[in-house]
């Protein structure tokens, strides 16, 4: 038939972890997990699907909103012309989630406040020319409120909630989720969303080189502002001790920090002072890894200088990715602000 001829309530028995007995379950891990094993949807191998960073990054959510009604997942997937990577968006949404791919194996991405960045990208890892910022001083669209359509809990019914709720409700942003069956899980998204419409003020874009190829969608990354001749970044040379010998000569206030790549894909921050050359900073203690500085590697430790005060001027979540190049992808960013998750503890 073509259209659907019954409603009803089921309770979604899946194997558990995917190789398990049936078990009655409303997880989004569990759900993701089937659908990639299965052989009519996601088609893959045991070995392609990473089980356990998936259920870990389940608990994470569950954890950092001291429910498991974040994790949830509650829809009946009747739409055959589906692709399984928009299946996997709508299971991972629910749960506040990217899916990703690490290598061959499927990922979860867990979006939640971070500090400290996955990537640092200076003149060393971008290509020329190619960096655009563009500041906004009011809300996209000029919209005044998020619409959320999930399904109520109560009665089944196709219901909105609109965040903040003395909105004028004049240019709604309207969102149709599926799904979301909590009203916790509704309300947290709706005003995830307004809180990025009224706190994102620069986009940066810029064409990034093939370590991008490790980022996903809503990775906290660094981007050094190369629109202006005052940013102060580069490789990192030689080590001796806690002194670093830079690339480009660097001025040093009170208060300022160092920002290293780690090879682990990975920032570490150091408080600095200058040393005795012009290109040289003392660092406070060890980096948490060797920095790579041998002439024969691709790769060197890049970093930059950040003064107090300004930590979160080059802090970008990324939005959308695309390849650009064989070794090249081109990234568009918006500014991070903690402000954005302000709200997730408030419904829970």
């Amino acid at each position: 038939v073509k259209d659907r001829e019954l409603n009803m309530l089921a309770s979604r028995k899946l194997p558990l972890n995917g190789v398990g007995a049936l078990t009655t379950t409303r997880s989004a891990a569990q759900a993701l997990i089937y659908l990639a094993l299965d052989d009519k949807n996601g088609r893959r191998s045991p070995a392609e699907v990473d089980t356990d960073q998936i259920l870990a990054i389940e608990q994470e959510v569950n954890t950092y909103f001291e429910s498991t009604k974040a994790s949830e997942f509650n829809y009946t997937i009747d739409d055959s012309n589906l692709s399984f990577e928009e299946i996997a968006g709508m299971v991972a949404s629910s749960c506040f989630c990217e899916p990703t791919r690490f290598g061959s194996k499927l990922r979860l991405n867990f979006e939640q406040p971070k500090e400290i960045p996955t990537l640092l990208f200076n003149h060393r890892n971008k290509v020329p020319k190619t960096e655009k910022r563009t500041q906004s001083f009011g809300l996209s669209k000029d919209y005044d409120g998020v619409e959320i359509e999930y399904t109520s809990p109560i009665d089944d019914a196709r219901v909105t909630y609109v965040a903040p709720e003395d909105s004028p409700q004049n240019n709604l942003m309207k969102i149709n989720t599926t799904g979301l069956r909590t009203v916790e899980q509704a309300k947290t998204r709706a005003w995830r969303e307004w809180n990025k419409l009224y706190y994102q003020r620069v986009t940066c874009e810029f064409e990034g080189l093939d370590e991008s190829n490790l980022l996903s969608r809503n990775d906290l990354i660094l981007v050094s502002n190369n629109t202006k001749l005052t940013t102060q970044d580069g490789d990192v040379e030689s080590v001796d001790g806690l002194t670093l010998s830079l690339s480009q000569n660097v001025i040093i206030e009170s208060g300022s920090s160092i920002y290293l790549q780690m090879s682990d894909s990975t920032v570490d921050i150091i408080g600095c002072i200058a040393g005795t050359e012009d290109n040289q900073v003392v660092l406070s203690r060890a980096p948490l890894m060797p920095l790579v500085v041998d002439s024969d590697r691709y790769a060197k430790t890049t970093y930059e200088i950040i003064n107090a005060g300004s930590e979160t001027s080059s802090m970008f979540l990324l939005a959308e990715m695309s390849p650009q190049s064989k070794m090249t992808n081109s990234l568009k960013c918006v500014n991070y602000d903690a402000r954005y998750y302000e709200k997730d503890h408030e419904f829970f």
